[in-house]
């Protein structure tokens, strides 16, 4: 039986199709609740909503050969930090009494400018530099 089909005899067996419905998946879960949101809404189920709690979204980067220097995917860690900028301010951790707008766009030049610049020098970034 698949995810889809399960879901679907759940929701009517249990007579929870007007309930909030939501899929949490975790781990390549996370990839794969995409399409089953997909698969679901075709068969006209509304999700409430979807949670992929995944460090692998993009599957793309597993496949990376990185050069012999020893250097990491340091460049990995730079698209997700404006992100957690903006989820530090909705949680009150940072970025208090800017507008939303304005503090991705300063988390963003942060990302591009300080922040990537002192990854790509990984260890030869001096000390006290940052």
């Amino acid at each position: 039986m698949t995810y889809k089909r399960f879901i679907e005899r759940h929701l009517g067996i249990a007579g929870r199709w007007n309930s909030p419905k939501f899929l949490i998946g975790e781990s390549y879960s996370g990839i794969r609740d995409a399409m089953l949101a997909s698969l679901l809404q075709q068969d006209f189920i509304e999700l409430t909503g979807v949670v992929a709690m995944s460090t692998i979204m993009d599957t793309s980067r597993l496949a990376l050969n990185f050069p012999s220097s020893g250097k990491g995917p340091d460049e990995w860690y730079i698209g997700p930090l404006p992100t957690f900028a903006m989820s530090a301010q909705a949680l009150g951790k940072s970025g208090q009494g800017q507008a939303p707008a304005a503090w991705a766009e300063k988390a963003r030049t942060f990302t591009r400018n300080s922040y990537a610049a002192a990854l790509m020098q990984g260890d030869a970034l001096p000390a006290g530099a940052c």
